[in-house]
């Protein structure tokens, strides 16, 4: 970088790959996106039916954390509420919005007091322990070495033999399949229906879609999804994928 003059050098897969660890690490989030240099973070979660912030209004969870402020060891979590995503709009709550099931959530905390927040309020809140990632890549390659630092078992499932035999080399921890990550069978055999999680990283689009809608339908997986291009956002949100993750975002939000 120094020799040739760059002041910032960005690797897209890179950045994808950790955008989707820290995903798995927080699976009931739908995205965690770091900022402050990394000292907090704003996460997006889906209020499921039933939760106990359904119904409540923001003032309501103010009183709440404060009433805590002195109770160190149940305090939920110093957490900023800055957006909610309802019926396809997108709201700067006040004092006196109420929550509903469904809501789309964003909210700003320093690290870790994101999670107390998701632990005090019925959200699950420990990392996956396994994944099955479909596609050998360089995004591929980034993640599964990522994930093994995190202490989370991997399976790369790459149908190019020679491209298996070097990610056997660079990741001799992970557990690397020969064949067609799109194969209903194989996926079958390496345990879709058991995997905490699943990350689709072929190289296309719509695979990387079929595959996430096959595993929400057999699996109880935590799937994020990698897809390229940004057009189309809106059919795309209609599918409720859950996490999806778009490369060229997170490489244009790390520039900027």
């Amino acid at each position: 970088k120094e020799k040739l003059g760059l002041a910032m050098m960005i690797n897209p897969e890179q950045e994808a790959a950790n955008a989707i660890s820290r995903i798995l690490y927080m699976p009931t989030a739908l995205e965690v996106a770091p900022f402050a240099r990394g000292h907090a973070e704003m996460v997006r979660i889906k209020l499921p039916q039933g939760n106990v912030l359904t119904g409540k209004k923001i003032a309501d969870l103010v009183k709440e954390a404060d009433q805590r402020m002195y109770q160190v060891k149940e305090l939920s979590g110093a957490v900023l509420i800055c957006a909610v995503e309802r019926s396809g709009k997108v709201y700067i709550p006040g004092g006196d919005f109420e929550l509903a099931a469904g809501d789309v959530i964003s909210f700003i905390a320093p690290v870790r007091d994101g999670r107390k927040f998701l632990k005090k309020n019925g959200f699950q809140t420990h990392q996956a322990k396994s994944c099955i990632i479909v596609g050998g890549g360089r995004a591929a390659y980034y993640l599964a070495k990522r994930l093994i630092e995190l202490g989370i078992s991997v399976q790369i499932v790459e149908n190019k033999k020679e491209r298996c035999e070097e990610l056997s080399v660079l990741l001799p921890q992970a557990i690397i399949v020969n064949g067609d990550g799109t194969s209903e069978e194989l996926l079958n055999e390496i345990g879709i229906t058991t995997t905490e999680s699943l990350v689709p990283l072929t190289g296309i689009d719509e695979e990387n879609i079929m595959l996430t809608l096959y595993a929400k339908e057999v699996s109880n997986a935590k799937v994020v999804t990698k897809i390229n291009r940004i057009t189309y956002t809106g059919v795309i949100d209609q599918l409720d994928l859950g996490s999806v993750v778009y490369p060229k975002y997170i490489t244009s939000e790390a520039i900027i």
